[in-house]
């Protein structure tokens, strides 16, 4: 069944349906578009692709304005990239797993869990595969287990502009979890933010708050196949010779060497 406050909930909430392969909007705001595509012009008998009403614009920027003031703590996101990635991204952007299949790239996915999000569907929506992943937070335990392989990685900062992309999800935990919710990014208010900005996962004394825990922390932004370059705005890296490898790539956007982001 899915989850009535997820992705496929009620009409008056961001769903997907399928559109030649891919998902799309279909509450409110598509409601709007195709409504106003439909209208004929009286004079020139054809359809109006081009004309939206005043309130037609209040209702979509009342879509995107749901989106905008997400946790303050969300000022961008971030995508876990070995350096040697870097030049590939630069040409076809951040790409799903399936996408990158294609191309030539180093990964850093653990091969457990990838199986794992091999055989996730996305309620209303795509494989999980079929999505490029973010992460609200790359201080998280996916990075921790490549902490000795920071040197040759960057933590990519990319604009929160990219939750307004057609198809978007977010998750409130690893969406590799069997218990995870696949959301719309509308739904922003139902992750528990603290839980994955918080410095430390760890919980001696309960194992099954750890469990859970470590999963929020990775929660995600999928977007449909890929993330375009021009959603992104910078890097972090582990140090100055690693923000000298990455410049090296021919990568020109702003580098800040953020060690502690590396558990440094």
């Amino acid at each position: 069944m899915l989850d009535p406050g997820g992705v496929a909930g009620a009409c008056h909430r961001r769903t997907f349906s399928r559109h030649h392969g891919q998902p799309r909007v279909s509450g409110n705001v598509a409601d709007v578009l195709r409504a106003a595509r439909c209208r004929r012009t009286d004079r020139l008998r054809r359809f109006d692709y081009f004309t939206l009403s005043f309130s037609d614009l209040q209702r979509v920027k009342t879509f995107h304005d749901a989106i905008s003031p997400m946790d303050p703590r969300v000022t961008e996101l971030h995508c876990i990239m070995p350096l040697v990635n870097v030049p590939s991204v630069m040409i076809h952007g951040i790409l799903s797993y399936y996408r990158a299949s294609r191309v030539a790239h180093r990964s850093v996915a653990l091969q457990p869990v990838q199986d794992k999000r091999d055989k996730k569907q996305v309620p209303g929506g795509l494989k999980l595969h079929q999505y490029a992943n973010l992460y609200f937070h790359a201080r998280n335990p996916m990075l921790f287990k490549r902490k000795t392989e920071a040197s040759v990685l960057c933590v990519l900062r990319v604009s929160t502009q990219v939750l307004s992309v057609n198809g978007t999800v977010i998750t409130d935990q690893n969406a590799a979890s069997d218990y995870v919710r696949f959301l719309s990014p509308t739904q922003w208010d139902l992750l528990p933010w603290n839980a994955i900005f918080a410095r430390n996962w760890t919980h001696p004394d309960d194992r099954i708050a750890y469990w859970r825990h470590r999963a929020q922390k990775c929660a995600e932004v999928l977007v449909p196949n890929g993330v375009a370059f021009s959603y992104v705005n910078g890097a972090y890296v582990v140090d100055a010779a690693t923000s000298n490898a990455l410049s090296g790539q021919g990568f020109a956007l702003p580098i800040d060497i953020d060690s502690d982001l590396f558990f440094y």
